[in-house]
This record gives C-alpha cells, structure tokens and sequence, in this order.
C-alpha cells in the first residue's frame, strides 16, 4: 500500500492516541506527522524541522518537535534508530509494508534492504493466531566502505611492521 494510506492510518491513529491519553489536538502534531509520512526512509529530527517549515509554512520549535516525535513514538507511529552516536527516525508502516535494515555497526548508516525472497519467506512464517500486518528486521554488520577502511587500515598496519 502507498504513502496516501500510511498516512490517513497514522493519521487516525494518532486521533485515537490523543483521546485516549486526553492529549490536545494541535495542529502542530499532525502537521509534523503528515510530513514525517512524506519521507521515504529514514529521516533526523533537524530534517523533519526544516520540512515542516518549508512544506507546511509552521514554525515549530525545537521543544515541540522534540516532545512530538516523542509522542508519535509512544503511540507507534515512528521508530526511534540510535545507532553510532546518531538518531534517526523511520515511520512505522501500518498498512502492511515491511522493512528490512542493514545497520553498520562501525558508522552507524542505515540502509534499506529489498530483498523479495526474505520477505516471501517472512509472510509464510507461521505465527498461530497472532495475524502479523508488518514488521522491521534488522542486520547488523560491516558497510562496504567500512570494511574498505579497516583493511585499508589492516593493511598499513602490516606495512609499518616490515
């Protein structure tokens, strides 16, 4: 399903969150939700600051944009990535997309893997009566240009001890 349904999900989500916890319903919440959902991937709180104000014209402080991408997790909407001393965030995908990350454990990058075999064999897990409508599978491991470097590095150090 496509970004259009992502969205009037996590829209309509986010409703039933605020009432339910008897939040306000500020325009500035769904504001930074609709253009979270705009972003195809992973995106930093500074990204997400500066498309608000250049897509939605709103000017939100940093505060705000804080305390909202921390209630957008709280309620699902968004998953928080710490990895290698950076914060990234990812909408979480409630009509049924699946994701499937390759994190380097040296940098930190994150990159997205597509992978059609993975993610049949992923639908024909069998889960008993528990109906699975996406999920996130992370790898961790080494990027290219990471493992260039260690043995590029590798290599130097064998230099240096002739």
């Amino acid at each position: 399903m496509g970004e259009a349904s992502n969205s009037a999900a996590a829209y309509d989500r986010l409703g039933e969150y605020l009432q339910l916890h008897k939040l306000r319903r500020t325009p500035e919440r769904f504001a930074i939700l609709e253009t979270a959902c705009t972003f195809n991937g992973h995106f930093t709180l500074q990204a997400l600051k500066e498309k608000v104000t250049q897509d939605k014209h709103i000017l939100v402080s940093t505060a705000t944009m804080y305390n909202t991408v921390s209630l957008l997790a709280d309620a699902g909407l968004i998953v928080r990535h710490r990895l290698g001393g950076m914060t990234e965030y990812e909408v979480v995908h409630l009509v049924g997309e699946s994701h499937l990350h390759l994190v380097c454990i040296e940098c930190g990058k994150i990159r997205e893997l597509h992978d059609e075999r993975l993610q049949r064999y992923m639908r024909d897990i069998r889960t008993g009566k528990f109906v699975v409508s996406s999920y996130t599978l992370y790898f961790y491991g080494l990027c290219a240009k990471c493992v260039r470097s260690m043995r590029y590095r590798k290599e130097k150090m064998l230099e240096t001890d002739k």
